[in-house]
């Protein structure tokens, strides 16, 4: 857990409320929920099992899947796989669950959103150049989308 390689230089930065968390998390022995919860304060990665006992806490609270997924920054496809899963897999023991279950999976499924949108290309102005102001202005007209 990341909670026992956390170098005092670092724990020292953290605010009081994220001391508390990471103190809680190393000593506590939490749930899963509860798991989620403080990592999530902490900005820190959850596993599959605290992403989807999470979810369905939050489900069970009220939210719709949209708000639920923006709480757990996760792309709506992905949010739909954890609570499909049935809830005694996601509470499986680390004892009980096999090290590597997908090996060499394939395709991996988007587990964020995207950073960013992606812009269409521009086509490329000629390599001569442009005889013309009003033929640049031209051709920034038709590149428009």
């Amino acid at each position: 857990m990341k909670a026992d390689r956390l170098a005092t230089r670092e724990y020292r930065r953290l605010s009081d409320e994220q001391r508390r968390a990471v103190d809680e998390l190393r000593w506590g022995g939490p749930g899963p929920v509860r798991r989620a919860r403080l990592k999530l304060a902490l900005g820190w990665k959850r596993t599959g099992e605290e992403a989807s006992a999470l979810a369905r806490e939050l489900q069970a609270e009220g939210l719709n899947r949209n708000a639920i997924a923006g709480c757990l920054d996760v792309s709506d496809r992905h949010l739909r796989r954890l609570l499909a899963e049935p809830a005694e897999k996601t509470l499986a023991t680390p004892k009980n669950r096999p090290a590597n279950p997908l090996p060499m999976r394939p395709h991996a499924d988007i587990t964020c959103r995207p950073k960013g949108i992606a812009h269409l290309a521009r086509p490329k102005p000629p390599a001569a150049g442009f005889a013309s102001v009003a033929a640049l202005d031209r051709w920034l007209e038709e590149a428009q989308p």
